[in-house]
């Protein structure tokens, strides 16, 4: 993996500098895979991944776009820029991201780069919740149960600690048993 990461690191520095003739080269591009981005990624050469994950996000691969987003929020291998992010989990989102829905939610939440607000964070909580998303049930479950941008409603947040606590969220079943305990 790491003469393939060190060759895809090559062809793509190549690339983008215009070195490239025939295209034949330029098919290791389009082979390009979210598997080989994420290999780089969890090589913690983010700013390589970075690149690999744009290449993918251009051409409409929403797991790309996504990971980009979470890149800019976090920093890793770019400047930290909240409002770029939220821009990459837009797009994501459009392209059917769940994990770009949470990840717009808690931006609201935290109010990164944003106004923040809880009402729009529950918004975007919904939907991912809606798609299965265990940890927006959870964020959700959370704001109903301290009344944060949505009507405070204990059977609502139970329902959805409970709901999340179904699918193996460990701080969910925390939550749970907190619930009953009180």
């Amino acid at each position: 993996m790491k003469a393939f990461t060190a060759s895809l690191a090559i062809a793509l520095s190549m690339a983008c500098q215009g070195a490239w003739a025939s295209s034949t080269d330029k098919s290791a591009l389009t082979s390009l895979t979210m598997e080989d981005a994420y290999e780089v990624y969890k090589a913690r050469d983010y700013g390589m991944a970075a690149e690999l994950f744009a290449l993918l996000a251009e051409q409409g691969n929403a797991s790309a776009q996504s990971m980009l987003g979470f890149i800019h929020e976090a920093g890793q291998g770019v400047d930290q820029d909240p409002k770029v992010a939220l821009q990459w989990y837009l797009l994501a989102a459009k392209g059917g991201s769940v994990t770009a829905l949470d990840r717009i939610g808690w931006i609201y939440q935290e109010g990164l780069g944003v106004e923040q607000s809880y009402k729009t964070a529950a918004l975007w909580f919904e939907s991912a919740a809606d798609k299965g998303s265990a940890v927006s049930m959870r964020h959700l479950a959370h704001l109903y149960e301290h009344g944060f941008g949505v009507e405070k409603n204990a059977v609502k947040a139970l329902g959805y600690y409970l709901s999340a606590a179904d699918k193996d969220d460990v701080p969910s079943i925390y939550a749970v048993a907190m619930m009953y305990m009180s």
